[in-house]
């Protein structure tokens, strides 16, 4: 095309993929977590009930500022925990789906973070968040 051009990182999806139980388990693998965090089901849902706020915004960011671990938008935060950090760093990912994210323990879930998603862990369910990656 003459007036646009577009470079687009990856491949286009096949719909004839198929994935063995073997690159599920590397993905689940959580020891290649760069870190992980204990949500609460109050921070969940204190979370989960400030993403009105927002409504023009489809993106929610894990914000390491100083040590200390949040979630948020643009116009709110919100501290979740202390967490070992050598340098700050934004993790943003698709809002609509942590709001997927069903809260099936008692008290807190366990969050896995790596460079290109979030893993849930559930009792009965497990969710995988891509991070949005920015250039």
């Amino acid at each position: 095309n003459k007036k646009s051009k577009e470079e687009t990182p990856g491949e286009r999806p096949d719909a004839n993929q198929n994935i063995d139980i073997e690159q599920i388990e590397q993905v689940m693998d959580t020891e290649s977590a760069n870190f992980s965090f204990s949500l609460t089901k109050e921070d969940f849902n204190y979370i989960k009930s400030k993403t009105v706020i927002e409504k023009e915004n489809d993106i929610l960011y894990l914000n390491i500022t100083d040590g200390q671990l949040s979630i948020g938008e643009n116009r709110w935060d919100h501290n979740i925990c202390e967490i070992e950090s050598d340098e700050d760093n934004t993790i943003s990912f698709p809002k609509r789906y942590f709001k997927c994210i069903n809260f099936d323990k008692e008290t807190e879930m366990k969050i896995f973070v790596t460079d290109t998603h979030l893993l849930i862990l559930g009792e009965d369910t497990n969710l995988l968040i891509s991070v949005e990656l920015t250039i």
